[in-house]
């Protein structure tokens, strides 16, 4: 019997090891062979190790081919194994324009190209309404959804008169409203309106008419207030807090505070003395400069944060600060500077630094240059912060820690006093009577069509579509739509 032979359980028992061991040396080969391919680890043609990277890209629309070094290699919406390198991209489809940008691949690396718009070869624009004088103002809901044009009284008529339009259902017919007079009596000579910000719940428009504030309601006219009169004091500015409605930042440009109130609780609450300009972030983070504390000819940025004060750095004292913050992937983006100093720091998280070390020089992960900029935003992902110039721009990615600074094409017609982010990743414009738009880098600069330049263009909420306004010599003005599909993707 073979099981009690000894020489036998024994050559069994080598066999038995050298499986296990077998078994092992494979599974440790295929996991190394598996982490080298996780890292971009593999082979070219001629046997050589080689490390590539993993590259995703999506346009819209899908399926356009991709263009690799002149080769064709997929289509969008797919992700590809890149050696590391360079490379000219182009996304190809037809019936729009190509998109085209150069790339740089590390071994390793995993890049994300999501934002390419392709724009068809061929605009087609049609009106979708006239209005017999010129719009006082137009403006679109932060969900990209409600599209509001007023307009100045008829003849003896008092209100404001609100054309509004439903972007997501476009065959609906446009419905109107009137601000109620009590709120604010306007007449045919009146024109004193502007734009303070949007709440959140895409309902409700802070407007500022001459030197008092009023809250639009969009969905009931009749609950629109004065907001000035609610609050019983007069300041210079007012700011949502965190976006609501009823919840308020208060600016006395005079006594240099800034103060807190609500709806609910309208007595100012005191937040920060000595305020030259101010920012805000959520419903309690303020950022400031200020000249307490600062040295002569200069201001301290200051940041307000959990009720404590934060020293940032000081600039040159002016009459225009450049501030704004934000959070993008769970850090704190923090960029401020002065326009006479032709330069905006953006630093990432500085409270984590003074944490440890309150009294130490902040360092910035950028410095945004431009001369004698006048304007300062992030994109609508917060991924990206512009300050520009005209049309000289400086522009940090905070997902790359990759700083871009470059002049784009034309200027700017009259009135605009800056560029504007169009949405995550594009700038725009109106340069020359057209609609300007160029990616984030300067890449894919291009022209669209005809827009007067006192009225930004909107997009509905899947940028399918652009509204412009134009304006004729009487004064008539005609709002057009504009695909950016084909009819075949429509």
């Amino acid at each position: 019997m073979d099981f009690l032979d000894p020489k036998k359980q024994r050559a069994r028992t080598v066999q038995l090891y050298v499986g296990y061991a077998l078994v092992a040396l494979a599974i440790i080969v295929a996991t190394i062979i598996l982490l080298y391919q996780a890292y971009g680890f593999g082979l070219d043609r001629n046997g050589q190790l080689i490390q590539n990277g993993l590259v995703y890209f999506s346009s819209q629309p899908g399926g356009a081919d991709i263009i690799i070094n002149g080769k064709k290699d997929g289509a969008t919406n797919s992700r590809l194994n890149l050696p590391a390198g360079n490379y000219q991209i182009s996304l190809k489809r037809d019936g729009y324009r190509d998109w085209n940008r150069n790339i740089t691949i590390e071994g390793g690396q995993v890049a994300r190209y999501d934002y390419p718009l392709l724009v068809p070869t061929t605009l087609q624009t049609t009106s979708k309404h006239t209005f017999a004088k010129t719009p006082l103002l137009a403006t679109e809901s932060p969900s990209r959804r409600w599209l509001l044009v007023a307009n100045l009284p008829d003849g003896t008529a008092t209100g404001l008169r609100f054309t509004q339009y439903d972007l997501q259902n476009p065959k609906d017919p446009a419905t109107t409203f009137v601000l109620p007079n009590n709120v604010a009596n306007v007449t045919s000579e009146s024109s004193g309106f502007s734009i303070v910000d949007w709440s959140n719940d895409n309902r409700h428009l802070l407007l500022k008419y001459n030197d008092r504030f009023i809250m639009l309601d969009r969905n009931d006219p009749s609950q629109s207030f004065d907001l000035t009169a609610r609050l019983g004091t007069t300041v210079g500015d007012i700011r949502l807090q965190d976006k609501k409605f009823d919840a308020y930042f208060l600016y006395d440009a005079a006594a240099q505070t800034v103060s807190s109130a609500t709806l609910n609780d309208p007595t100012p609450k005191s937040l920060a003395q000595s305020v030259l300009a101010f920012n805000t972030y959520g419903a309690d983070v303020v950022l400031y400069a200020t000249s307490a504390g600062a040295v002569e000819g200069k201001s301290n940025i200051v940041l307000l944060q959990d009720g404590s004060t934060h020293y940032i750095r000081s600039v040159p004292a002016g009459s225009q600060y450049l501030l704004d913050l934000t959070r993008y992937d769970g850090d704190w983006i923090v960029a401020a500077g002065a326009a006479n100093e032709d330069k905006v720091y953006v630093y990432r998280n500085p409270l984590d630094a003074l944490k440890n070390n309150p009294r130490q020089i902040l360092v910035p992960v950028s410095v945004l240059k431009a001369s004698d900029p006048n304007y300062l935003a992030f994109s609508a992902n917060t991924r990206f912060i512009m300050t520009s110039s005209g049309v000289s721009f400086g522009v940090y990615d905070a997902l790359t820690d990759k700083s871009y600074h470059f002049t784009a094409a034309g200027g700017l017609d009259a009135p605009q006093s800056h560029a504007r982010w169009m949405d995550g990743n594009r700038l725009i414009y109106v340069s020359g009577g057209k609609v300007q738009i160029v990616d984030f880098d300067n890449s894919n600069p291009q022209t669209l069509v005809t827009a007067d330049s006192r009225y930004q263009p909107f997009f509905d909420d899947n940028y399918n579509n652009m509204y412009t306004l134009t304006v004729a010599g009487d004064g008539k003005t005609t709002l057009h739509t504009t695909s950016l599909l084909t009819p075949a993707d429509q």
